[in-house]
């Protein structure tokens, strides 16, 4: 879990990303799963319970249960190594995408906003889990930023 923080968001992630990540992680123990992606980003960004990610998702009607279920399935299996626990590279390019909206808001910080705004890249588990729960990730990604206040 420090390696993602530290490698990534450096020191300027907010303490709610911190535990989104780290809830991310519990969530990955708790299944039983060796493979960490952003169904698991996703699904400790609305386990926290605030912040913006949290309100956004549950804005649009997502209950926990519901994102809970989808987000602890096989979407699609790689074979890993059982003994560790594997960081999927997608996980990579949603927090460049974080990292790249909070650079164009001018956001000094990374929070789970811009976490939410990296799960909405296209081609990503995270986008399979919002379109199951009907969601469209443009959708997502535009209340963020209007509830940034940022038009898109």
């Amino acid at each position: 879990m420090r390696s993602i923080l530290d490698e990534y968001f450096e020191t300027r992630s907010t303490d709610r990303l911190r535990r989104t990540i780290e809830l991310s992680w519990k969530f990955v123990d708790e299944i039983g799963v060796n493979q960490f992606d952003t169904r698991h980003l996703l699904f400790g960004a609305f386990a926290k319970a605030n912040g913006v990610a949290y309100h956004v998702l549950e804005n649009f009607g997502v209950t926990y249960d519901s994102l809970r279920q989808l987000c602890a399935g096989e979407i699609f299996t790689n074979t890993v190594d059982p003994e560790t626990i594997h960081v999927d590279p997608e996980v990579k390019l949603a927090i460049n995408e974080a990292i790249d909206a909070a650079r164009m808001m001018r956001h000094g910080y990374f929070g789970t906003e811009h976490l939410l705004i990296g799960l909405t890249k296209e081609g990503l588990q995270s986008t399979v889990v919002l379109r199951e729960l009907g969601l469209e990730p443009n959708a997502v990604r535009s209340e963020v930023y209007a509830l940034l206040g940022h038009a898109m």
